[in-house]
Order: C-alpha cells, then structure tokens, then sequence
C-alpha cells in the first residue's frame, strides 16, 4: 500500500511515523498525536476493517497534520489555500450533501473537516495508483446498501477532489508525473 501512495506523491522532508497492530475493537484506524508532535498510526483486524484503505486514511490525517504544508491539523485551521481548494470541492459534493440527509449514526464526526479530508485522501491514493486491492475495498465501500454509502463519493462525483488534490500536491512539489 505504501509503494501505491509512493507512485502518486512525495513528502517533502516529513519525518516517519510508526504504524503498528492494535487490538481495539472500537476503531479500524487511529493516528495518535499531541501538539505538533506524531505518535503512531495504529490498524486493527477487526473483520470488514478494509486494512489497506484504512492505513490510507489515517496517513491522510498524518498529512493532514505534519505536511500540509505545516504541523497544525491545517484542515481545521485554514490558512493554506490548495487545501482550502480540496476542502471547498469537498463540501460541494454530491456525497456531503446527500451524507448530511443521511441516517448515518455520528453524523457530526464523519462531516469534521479532518474526516473528509483523511476520507478524500484514501480515495485519491485509491483512484490515482490503481492499486487492485485498494480498488477493491473502496468500491466495496461505495456499494454498501446503508446510507453510510455516501462517506465515500462515487466516481464521477470524486473527478473535482481529485483534481484538487492533484493541484495541492502540485502546489508543495510533492507530485509525481508519469
């Protein structure tokens, strides 16, 4: 999975981050941190947890966090524009709008912008690399019957994030061409 988001993008100069196994039974995916500081990224083996796709996200919240373009959790506190772009693409979506009807249990928690962000970015490593698995476990994701079907965005609705994030990732340098 790494090498799918090493194909689309760089880092800059972002320090590691450890990714270890949890045995929580109340999360898929969790990245820890305190201040401007990184901790972990920690992945369970609950059954349906979409692992690759999850490790996606939740390295979208350390990016979100370390690398856009600075420590701070930017996409709550505004103030870099290429995100703000993706941001803005986001919350003019089809999927956010029907999302917002939903009967979705924590509604509040998948609409914060961190969420959507770390959401968007799991699909936008999904959709650029063409990983198989990845792939797989997002269209799974887009075929559930439940409302929760809108967390993720169809294909087509997905075009104008997606070309946001590529000009985010433009803007800091990190894309990779070809």
């Amino acid at each position: 999975m790494l090498k799918a988001i090493d194909s689309i993008h760089g880092d800059g100069s972002l320090p590691g981050v450890p990714v270890k196994t949890s045995r929580a039974k109340s999360f898929y995916g969790q990245y820890s941190f305190s201040g401007s500081r990184s901790h972990q990224i920690a992945l369970t083996d609950i059954p349906g947890s979409h692992k690759e796709l999850t490790l996606a996200h939740e390295i979208g919240h350390y990016l979100d966090h370390q690398g856009l373009p600075g420590p701070g959790l930017t996409s709550r506190t505004g103030g870099f524009k290429p995100l703000e772009n993706v941001l803005d693409a986001i919350g003019k979506s089809d999927s956010i709008a029907m999302l917002k009807k939903a009967k979705v249990r924590n509604l509040h928690y998948y609409l914060k912008k961190e969420e959507e962000f770390a959401r968007a970015y799991a699909q936008y490593v999904a959709t650029k690399s063409e990983d198989p698995v990845l792939l797989e476990q997002l269209q799974q994701l887009q075929a559930d019957a439940s409302d929760y079907r809108y967390i993720q965005w169809t294909n087509e609705d997905f075009v104008p994030i997606m070309k946001s994030m590529d000009d985010m990732f433009k803007e800091l340098g990190w894309i990779r061409e070809g």
